[in-house]
């Protein structure tokens, strides 16, 4: 590994030419309003794991041209490495911007997020890219820049594909690695939080942002409810009031852990939506959401044919309904 420490520049494309919404795919495609927390949480990572220095760049929030700023950001902080977060919608806005973010035959370009993790086969193929890094590769990504061998080897990039990770205490996401308060909109379309206040007297530089809070570490397993909570405090310094927590597979247990954690650091300012899913929606009293900061819950997907669950759905969506949660 050279003796410098090197500079890593994690990019999400613009999404100028990105397919016709009617088209849907496994992993859904995220809104130019949401912060990306995948991308951050791979250079929160970095930053906070390896000695090497992490930038991240948003080609959405950056109009009307967004490669040519990405081109000045790869200008002036000269990665040593550029991570392109890749999305079948946006597949040509992403190869653009692998492009535009190659300075040299010596920048190492890899591609991530839902291209990689769907079709790793095809994004291989693609000669823009130099490699690829899984979702769930922070573990080996942090191996290869930690091991003692060029950074542009070919052991480097084979590293990459290892198994995925699980940190034993989980970093909180460092959003100040964008202007966090930019973005407005939280995963999913089922709930947008209102506008932010324009009052003169409100001069908090978060107001109304929002952001998810990562509940599944790189394995697929819940975290630990200390990590999570690092986290959600993370976002109250920073002055994030909107999050969303969604994680169907947790269990009951630890979601009504969490909620005990929850309600005894709640701050008057923080407004949580929770996608427990329905089957333990049924262990969660209303009380108990409200006083842990929960205004809204999202009761997942429903199989329209199951008449019962259908039921169940329209029934528990009227009491917390009735309590002013929205559903």
């Amino acid at each position: 590994m050279s003796r410098r420490p090197l500079t890593l520049l994690f990019v999400r494309p613009a999404a100028r030419g990105q397919l016709q919404r009617a088209l849907r795919f496994p992993i859904p495609r995220e809104g130019g309003d949401v912060l990306p927390v995948r991308l951050l949480r791979l250079a929160t990572a970095v930053m906070r794991r390896t000695r090497h220095r992490a930038v991240v760049h948003d080609s959405r929030q950056v109009r009307p041209d967004g490669d040519r700023t990405l081109r000045s950001a790869a200008a002036l902080h000269r990665p040593d490495i550029v991570v392109i977060d890749l999305h079948p919608a946006t597949l040509a806005d992403g190869l653009e911007a692998a492009r535009a973010a190659r300075l040299s035959p010596e920048t190492l370009v890899l591609g991530t997020g839902p291209l990689v993790d769907l079709w790793p086969d095809a994004a291989r193929r693609l000669p823009e890219l130099d490699g690829l890094l899984p979702t769930a590769g922070r573990g080996p990504l942090i191996g290869a820049l930690s091991a003692d061998r060029p950074v542009a080897s070919a052991g480097f990039l084979s590293d990459l594909s290892g198994p995925p990770l699980a940190f034993e205490r989980e970093d909180p996401v460092d959003r100040k690695l964008l202007d966090y308060a930019r973005y407005r909109s939280t995963p999913g379309p089922t709930w947008v939080p209102p506008k932010a206040s324009r009052s003169p007297l409100d001069l908090d530089k978060g107001r109304g942002a929002a952001s998810g809070v990562p509940l599944l570490d790189d394995l697929g397993a819940t975290l630990a409810v200390a990590s999570v909570l690092d986290d959600v405090r993370s976002c109250d310094l920073l002055g994030i009031p909107w999050l969303d927590l969604r994680a169907s597979s947790a269990p009951a247990g630890w979601w009504a852990e969490l909620l005990a954690e929850l309600t005894e650091s709640a701050t008057p300012r923080r407004r949580l939506r929770l996608a427990p899913g329905m089957a333990r929606v049924r262990g969660l009293s209303v009380p108990d959401l409200k006083a842990a900061g929960v205004v809204a819950i999202d009761l997942g997907d429903l199989a329209a044919g199951d008449r019962s669950q259908v039921a169940e759905a329209v029934a528990t969506a009227g009491v917390f309904a009735a309590a002013g949660l929205a559903v």
